[in-house]
């Protein structure tokens, strides 16, 4: 996939757009706002894919996240995760898989998100460098709720916050606001809503004054203390999913994904 030039922009896919902000920064935008911006395997795939080719290009400093619509991510699209038991396993694993490659992404990753970020969607922003919140933006794992044994994505959480505020998110599944995300320190910054999108170009401005290698080595630095403390990443995402998997096979999962689809249906 050839990069793009300065301002030129292209689809991925109808559901993920790129565009070149400037030679050292990318955009990609989720673009499923009539499913809340969830998770489809096209959207997966397609994400996968480009976080591939980023990792690869020395040209691109840092990568901005985020989406259209009213809501950032709503997680995995229910809708397509039930038909058969091949495709939730399929996205569950592209799920961690492009949360453990944002994670060792050469490039600094920042995150505009507004509205509702949940599960799979919400953890995009545990696995960023930089999150900058919209003042409506909610977050929250509610797995439980949904009868979903909840840890698929705790090992990514423990590296981000830990002791009451991650028992809070994990064991309630309540979502909270920007100002709790900030002071548990799962966003940086809360500006307005309209505001998000240039706040996290304002901030590729700051990282792009460091001198490219010097930042990717002091990212590198960090990943790698990150690594010491609590081990690979991705064996423990590998130890996690086979749980995740059969917790769908529950009649409670059975019956909270219902419950939650036919409530969205009725909106």
């Amino acid at each position: 996939m050839p990069s793009l030039k300065h301002g030129e922009s292209s689809n991925l896919s109808t559901v993920l757009l790129k565009e070149a902000v400037s030679p050292s920064v990318v955009r990609l935008t989720l673009n499923r706002p009539e499913r809340c911006n969830a998770f489809s395997t096209e959207l997966l795939r397609a994400l996968n894919e480009e976080l591939d080719f980023l990792a690869s290009d020395g040209a691109v400093r840092t990568l901005v996240l985020s989406a259209v619509g009213e809501n950032f991510c709503g997680g995995l699209d229910f809708y397509e995760a039930v038909q058969s038991d091949g495709d939730v396993r399929l996205m569950s694993s592209l799920v961690v898989e492009i949360l453990a490659k944002l994670r060792r992404l050469p490039q600094v990753v920042i995150v505009a998100a507004h509205g509702a970020a949940r599960g799979g969607g919400a953890a995009l922003l545990v696995a960023a460098d930089f999150v900058v919140a919209a003042d409506d933006l909610t977050i929250g794992f509610p797995e439980v709720r949904r009868g979903l044994e909840p840890l698929l994505l705790f090992p990514l959480l423990r590296r981000k916050i830990g002791g009451s505020a991650l028992r809070e998110l994990l064991l309630t599944g309540q979502p909270i606001d920007a100002a709790e995300s900030l002071r548990i320190g799962l966003v940086q910054r809360i500006v307005p809503r309209d505001e998000a999108n240039r706040q996290a170009e304002l901030l590729t401005e700051e990282i792009l004054q460091g001198d490219a290698a010097a930042v990717r080595t002091a990212k590198e630095v960090i990943l790698a203390h990150e690594t010491a403390l609590y081990g690979p990443l991705e064996e423990e995402f590998a130890l996690a999913l086979e749980p995740h998997l059969i917790s769908w096979q529950s009649d409670a999962a059975r019956k909270g994904v219902a419950t939650f689809m036919e409530k969205h249906e009725h909106r």
